[in-house]
């Protein structure tokens, strides 16, 4: 019966040597917030530019403004309609509506972001 956990990693796997490298203090935020950037730890960050690897920045696209408005119009109807809603008030029949405008604005967003 498995444990479900990690598997363990041979001798050779293990990081078990380290390197120690002063910097400026200027220097340590540069390296912070490039790791920041990058979405790893700055341990991991240090060690892939060491090592040569490439290193880019994660979800750190540009935004299309219209397509950022596109998703706010969409999200401000949902919250008229849902305050509607629970007012009482019967816009049922809008939900059909939005919900379609809502698939579009999302294809277009994942059209956008895919490429």
């Amino acid at each position: 019966m498995s444990k479900g956990g990690r598997p363990k990693k041979a001798p050779h796997e293990l990081r078990t040597q380290s390197i120690r490298a002063d910097l400026t203090v200027a220097e340590k935020d540069y390296v912070r917030r490039q790791a920041a950037t990058a979405g790893l730890s700055e341990a991991e960050y240090l060690r892939r530019r060491v090592l040569g690897f490439e290193v880019t920045a994660v979800g750190r696209r540009a935004f299309d403004p219209a397509l950022v408005s596109a998703v706010n119009r969409v999200g401000c109807n949902v919250n008229q309609l849902s305050k509607s809603v629970h007012l009482g008030r019967d816009f049922t029949r809008y939900w059909r509506e939005i919900g379609q405008e809502l698939k579009l604005v999302l294809a277009k967003v994942t059209a956008a972001y895919d490429s």
